[in-house]
């Protein structure tokens, strides 16, 4: 499901007045264009959440920071799909993959590269 915009700005809003801040118009456009390409919107109102309880920092979070604390970094997502590779390789059960993975693993010459 896609981010609501309305619901992404007042999410924002929320945030940056937590932090003594305010956000202009064009800002809230530019983060949501972003975010919005990135994550659903459960994940968006898992990482304005976690961002609301959880953030430490002076200033308002980047959109990469947003996009982390809902999916996590690239690394720890690479992580997650390699783990999901190797048993893949293992036991030879279905697994879902991203559509990176899959072209990863069709550059590599497939499963039996692994």
């Amino acid at each position: 499901m896609e981010i609501n915009q309305e619901t992404f700005s007042n999410d924002l809003a929320m945030i940056a007045d937590r932090l003594g801040a305010s956000i202009k118009t064009a800002t809230a456009k530019a983060y949501f264009e972003v975010v919005s390409e990135a994550l659903t919107a459960d994940q968006w109102e898992r990482a304005a959440a976690k961002m609301f309880l959880e953030y430490d920092g002076f200033k308002l979070p980047t959109p990469k920071q947003f996009i982390e604390a809902a999916i996590g970094t690239p690394e720890q997502r690479s992580q997650a799909e390699w783990h999901v590779l190797v048993e893949y390789s293992r036991t030879q059960a279905p697994c879902t993959i991203t559509a990176t993975a899959h072209r990863a693993l069709a550059h590599i010459g497939g499963m039996t590269a692994m």
